[in-house]
């Protein structure tokens, strides 16, 4: 409810995300294996089989 009220930070708004994937490529994990989702955006994560 109150996004977008305050700057909590000075990093552009794709940083995080452009960050995670140099991370990502660096140790030779598959971009597949996380889920970067819209601000907002909600993910239901499914269970998982017993």
């Amino acid at each position: 409810m109150h996004w977008g009220t305050f700057e909590l930070s000075d990093e552009p708004i794709d940083g995080p995300p452009t960050l995670l994937g140099a991370a990502l490529g660096k140790q030779g994990i598959a971009p597949d294996r996380f889920r970067v989702i819209e601000a907002g955006a909600t993910w239901d994560v499914p269970r998982l089989a017993r």
